[in-house]
Order: C-alpha cells, then structure tokens, then sequence
C-alpha cells in the first residue's frame, strides 16, 4: 500500500465516525418552488408606477413616478426587485429580496435604498406580506420623527394581471390609520 493510500484511509477513518461525509454528490433531485413560492410571479416584470402622497411622518404630500424590474431568481424562490422614481421627497433607488418563509407561512421582504436603509430584521424593518385571491397586504413598522409606526400596504391585482392598485396607511397604535398614498402599478 503507498503511503499516499495509506494517508488517505487513516483520514478517512477519522472523519466517518465524526458524520462528516465522504463525498459532497448528491443523487438526490434538486428542491422545486413550492405554490407559495410560485405566486411571487404576480410580481415579476416591468412596472410603471403613478402615486399619490398624502403630507405623513415620512413624505410631504405631492405626487410621484417610480419604475421596476422585477424577477424570479435562484431557480424561482426568491423574487428580485431594482426600481428608481421620483417623490416629493426627491429621487431614490431601491433593491427588495422578497422570499417564503414556509414555517410562519407568510412573504418576506428585505430592502435597500440608495439613501442608506437596510431592513434590519432585529428591529422589525422586516416587511412581511400574505395572499389571498390577487391581494397581497404587506405590513412593517417605520421610524420617523422619533416614533415607530405601524404601516401597511395593500396591492390588489387587476383579473389580467397586467395592473394592480395599492395603498399605504400608517398608525401610531395599529388601530386608528391614516392614508400614506395610493397608486396604480402598470406592467408595460
């Protein structure tokens, strides 16, 4: 026996009784998105957007223009959006991660600004959504001004899909909202 097999089966007695496994293949079929998963679809394409703003904690009142792109990625789990547009806070750019979390049987989303944001799960910046028949509500808690406020979103989709409308509300309790803005999302 060479001492290069001798090596080799000293090693690899050590390791098999530590569980670690001799080779890294697997026969087995790669994971397949779930329904759940599959329905982040709805998303997926280019959007024009058209909104209004109401005077908030987060934006003065005016109107804005926002466009996207938007895509299923890693073999159909993940949903991947990069959009720009225009408030009447001024210009931004965002990228959102949107994924199923099939234990808590709800979507999450995690964004990022050219302004700095991140969604820090920690704190609860985490935006968290369900669907139910071509309605999607999504909800989140925001900082402003010193105080952290309940928000949520509601985009209900168009029979085609081709469109969707939406609107955001805020509160301070989770019980008393008020508008944020509303708009119209266009797949072009």
């Amino acid at each position: 026996m060479t001492k290069c097999r001798r090596t080799a089966l000293f090693l690899a007695a050590l390791v098999l009784p530590m569980g670690w496994p001799l080779a890294t293949h697997s026969e087995e079929s790669p994971s397949k998105p779930s329904t759940a998963h599959q329905r982040l679809a709805a998303y997926a394409g280019h959007w024009r957007f058209s909104q209004e703003f109401q005077a908030t904690p987060f934006s003065p009142a005016g109107n804005g223009t926002k466009k996207s792109t938007s895509a299923l990625t890693l073999g159909g789990f993940f949903l991947e959006e990069r959009g720009e547009g225009k408030g009447p806070d001024g210009e931004y750019q965002w990228l959102s991660v949107t994924a199923f979390d099939p234990d808590k049987q709800q979507y999450q989303q995690f964004t990022f600004d050219n302004r700095g944001f991140s969604s820090r799960p920690d704190h609860g910046e985490v935006t968290l959504g369900t669907e139910k028949s071509g309605t999607w509500t999504w909800t989140w808690n925001e900082e402003a001004q010193g105080k952290t406020y309940h928000c949520q979103a509601i985009d209900s989709f168009a029979p085609d899909g081709k469109s969707y409308r939406y609107q955001w509300r805020y509160s301070e309790d989770g019980k008393n909202w008020k508008p944020w803005l509303k708009g119209v999302a266009t797949r072009h």
